[in-house]
């Protein structure tokens, strides 16, 4: 780069980074222009509910802005993981930076320092590549690897339009379990994970089965069964190498009557060779458990457990199995009582 390029990109840095000198919010909640604290003034949308493995329930809505945010943002997709928090994620099919967003990112390094990545405000070099373009703060993450998205976490918020019957909430810990439904009657591990994602928890006064975390009612659950699909594992690769001692005897002699003693050296280096590779494969018990239910979107709990070895054994996994069992039986007892 000559110097009148160097020249003009230090001078553009600098123009870009007090070009937001007067900007017309003082904190990144008041750039989204949104009031969060009261969502019933928008027209927002429920979209849908997404829950994840270890039990935890988000609910995601939509609102269409009337006017583009940072030029070019014109939807925020909204996703509340707790009654009175969320987050929001502008969004956009364009595929273009604006001066808008520059500001912001300026104003962000400004405000929290250098992000993750050491980045920090806006340099002109960024332009060259979009997709590399990002920075991600503590509440804050800007993205142009796909579609340009900017995204707000911990926002403390309210009046969303909840569906009926619907709280969200983070994954629940075991001690939230316990102060919510009591004692626990029943307690199997099937993880090595020391939460209630790795376990199944029944609540018997409460009549409460918590599955991986996820809560189900005793009247859902209707039977069990498992399954074994051994898997070959490939163990370790050995080679020998056999030479044939009569083979190298006799071409020995031939190459010291052809050609002398250097002949019988060639003769015997010659000798036939046998490689035999063997590998040490064994077949591993694999087991798939199924708890049955009866709720129609979700005909079968699934188990998927790893392939037995030296640690976890058939035996280890058969005791892990037969508790389950036993667990759903009584349910299922107590269900048709």
């Amino acid at each position: 780069m000559g110097f009148f390029s160097k020249l003009f990109s230090s001078n553009n840095d600098e123009l870009q980074q007090s070009a937001d000198s007067s900007l017309a919010y003082s904190s990144v909640e008041e750039a989204f222009g949104i009031d969060f604290s009261d969502m019933s003034q928008y027209p927002v949308q429920f979209k849908k509910k997404e829950s994840d493995d270890k039990g935890g329930l988000d609910l995601i809505y939509t609102l269409k802005l009337d006017e583009p945010k940072f030029g070019i943002f014109d939807k925020v997709e909204i996703t509340q993981y707790e009654p009175e928090l969320c987050f929001a994620r502008l969004q956009t099919s364009k595929n273009e930076l604006t001066q808008e967003v520059i500001d912001f990112i300026n104003f962000c390094a400004r405000t929290y320092g250098k992000d993750i990545m050491g980045k920090g405000q806006f340099k002109s070099s960024e332009r060259n590549d979009l997709r590399m373009l990002s920075r991600s703060w503590d509440r804050v993450r800007i993205d142009f690897w796909d579609k340009p998205t900017i995204s707000l976490s911990k926002i403390k918020v309210a009046n969303l339009p909840v569906p009926e019957g619907l709280i969200p909430h983070r994954p629940y810990t075991k001690a939230q379990l316990e102060e919510k439904f009591g004692e626990i009657s029943d307690e199997i591990w099937i993880d090595s994970t020391e939460d209630v994602s790795g376990m199944i928890l029944s609540f018997d006064d409460k009549r409460k089965l918590f599955v991986m975390g996820i809560e189900y009612d005793w009247e859902n659950i209707i039977g069990f069964n498992y399954e074994n699909n051994p898997v070959m594992e490939q163990g370790q690769t050995t080679t020998e190498t056999k030479v044939s001692t009569g083979s190298m005897l006799g071409r020995a002699a031939v190459g010291t009557l052809v050609a002398g003693p250097l002949g019988g050296v060639v003769g015997a280096v010659t000798a036939k060779r046998t490689q035999t590779t063997t590998q040490d494969s064994k077949m591993r018990s694999h087991y798939t458990l199924h708890i049955h239910t009866n709720i129609p979107s979700k005909n079968d709990i699934t188990i998927d457990r790893p392939v037995c070895n030296e640690i976890i054994t058939d035996e280890t996994e058969m005791y892990t199995i037969n508790q389950i069992q036993n667990l759903i039986s009584r349910i299922v007892e107590a269900n048709n009582e």
